[in-house]
């Protein structure tokens, strides 16, 4: 089958002219267009790139004697890994990896803020997240140039000493950063010229320069620092188990591959950041557990929980997230155990009957599901409140096929006008088309939806599916991308089992 793309400016132009049935497609169709005609430009223009360079050798790459050019130190503009870091991290990758690199630069973010609201460091106003007060990373980490000749990693803005602890952390983050943009070079400079599909194709890219880093983040950069500051990373794996009850992997606070993946830094963060505000430390633990239990990191997340709820054996938030956790871990007689004494200590709290209902999804018990989904929708008067059970309630009207109410729920989560309200209304809508047997306008819906960026895990995890089941159906086999291992683990814990043994049969994943 032909891998070349033909589409051109008069297919373009002849689309515009011509009548869709359903606007959304012929939108659908223009977008994709325009993307097949930036894709050929690039292609074109980076194959003439390639051609001038073929023949020339790469200079292979010395650690001791490549380019490094420190700059833009100061009083709050600090570079947390130095250059005898850099060229440790060097001795250790790969032969041959990086050769034609030929300067490695670290200095100040100079990107532009992407909104005009982004939050910036108080010190250089560069656009930057703070993780504990006074200490910021910049929103973009470092950079490799095209042709991937030089590449550069931004400095951290802090007054001196303040990172304390977390000190050994910004040496992670930016070693990690570095390992990403050689991934990177290695991507343009190598691959490329065996492969020129994935050229301009960014969302690949990255996609192999996360996997790629994580790689050596833990074969090259955590032993190094193991070794080099054993004290430091001691003392952060101490900090982490005093205060969340669990010292994370550092590779883990570095996985960035996907959403889910980088809960764990998320997690460290919002603990880093709890800790400093004096937050109550059982509080801490629980919500560290809950990310934890949100990102697929079960293990972790039960082992933090089932600690803090054996310190307040009585704390009904603690035992919500312990019953949640153990859900997603498919521990599902620990759940129930854990329900009954929740409807035993609170009956009438909406949040225990939410929990029920979370239990009969993951069991498909779909009728279950709609009768605590409704007896905690009655519990609660907060519109905003209302979401998630009218959400729930309408995911069991699906699953028994009563459209007519499902349409009701769906019109009454939309009333409530919120972003996350809204996406689940188009998620279950987009459900239903699929279930219809409406395959066109579900793929077309599925595509407009998973192109955008604000999907949570769930609603994200159904919109692939339907994607695959609905274009697969259609035979546009090209268009229904893969199901991933923690996609069909989602699935599966939202009671869809039979959906993706379904699809494993007709289809295979």
């Amino acid at each position: 089958m032909s891998r070349s793309i033909h589409d051109t400016w008069g297919v373009l132009r002849t689309t515009r002219r011509e009548s869709y049935a359903d606007p959304e497609e012929k939108r659908e169709r223009l977008r994709a267009l325009r993307a097949n005609i930036a894709d050929q430009r690039a292609l074109k223009g980076q194959t003439r790139h390639q051609r001038r360079r073929r023949g020339l050798s790469l200079a292979p790459l010395d650690p001791d004697l490549v380019s490094i050019v420190v700059s833009e130190e100061s009083t709050y503009v600090h570079h947390s890994a130095t250059e005898e870091d850099i060229r440790a991290v060097l001795r250790r990758l790969p032969p041959g990896m990086l050769d034609g690199l030929s300067v490695i630069h670290l200095c100040r973010c100079d990107w532009p803020p992407r909104r005009d609201d982004d939050e910036v460091d108080p010190y250089t106003g560069t656009p930057a997240t703070e993780l504990v007060p006074s200490v910021y990373l910049p929103d973009v980490r470092g950079d490799c140039s095209r042709g991937g000749e030089r590449i550069r990693v931004f400095a951290h803005f802090h007054p001196p000493g303040a990172p304390g602890v977390h000190a050994i952390y910004l040496t992670l983050c930016a070693l990690a950063t570095f390992v990403h943009e050689c991934s990177h070079h290695f991507d343009d400079t190598f691959r490329g010229d065996r492969d020129r599909w994935h050229k301009n194709h960014s969302r690949r890219n990255e996609r192999y320069a996360r996997a790629r880093a994580l790689e050596l983040v833990e074969t090259c950069v955590v032993p190094y620092l193991e070794e080099r500051r054993p004290a430091e990373c001691r003392a952060l794996a101490e900090w982490m188990e005093r205060h969340g009850g669990l010292a994370l992997p550092l590779a883990r606070l570095t996985d960035d591959r996907d959403a889910s993946s980088g809960i764990a830094d998320y997690a460290y963060r919002e603990l880093a950041r709890g800790v400093a505000e004096g937050v109550d430390a059982a509080e801490l633990r629980r919500e560290l557990g809950f990310k934890l239990a949100a990102g697929g990191h079960h293990r972790e997340a039960l082992l933090v929980l089932e600690r803090a709820l054996a310190e307040r054996p009585d704390d009904l938030e603690t035992m919500r997230c312990l019953a949640l956790a153990s859900l997603e871990a498919g521990r599902v007689e620990e759940a129930e155990a854990l329900g009954a004494r929740l409807r035993e200590l609170a009956p009438e709290d909406a949040d225990t009957w939410l929990q029920e209902a979370r239990l009969h999804r993951r069991c498909a018990r779909w009728a279950e599901q709609a009768r605590s989904a409704e007896r905690a929708l009655a519990l609660q008067p907060e519109e905003e409140g209302r979401r998630l059970p009218l959400a729930y309630r309408a995911d069991a009207w699906l699953g028994l096929e009563r459209w007519e109410e499902l349409s009701t729920d769906l019109a009454a989560l939309r009333a409530i006008g919120s972003r996350s309200a809204l996406a689940q209304a188009d998620v279950l809508a987009l459900r239903m088309l699929c279930r219809t047997g409406r395959w066109k306008e579900a793929l077309v819906r599925a595509r407009r939806l998973l192109h955008g960026d604000w999907l949570g895990f769930m609603d994200g995890a159904f919109a692939e599916a339907v994607r695959f089941e609905c274009a697969h159906r259609l035979g546009r086999r090209t268009e229904a991308g893969k199901l991933t291992e923690r996609t069909i683990e989602i699935l599966r814990n939202a009671g869809q089992g039979a959906w993706v043994d379904q699809l494993a049969a007709d289809f295979g994943l």
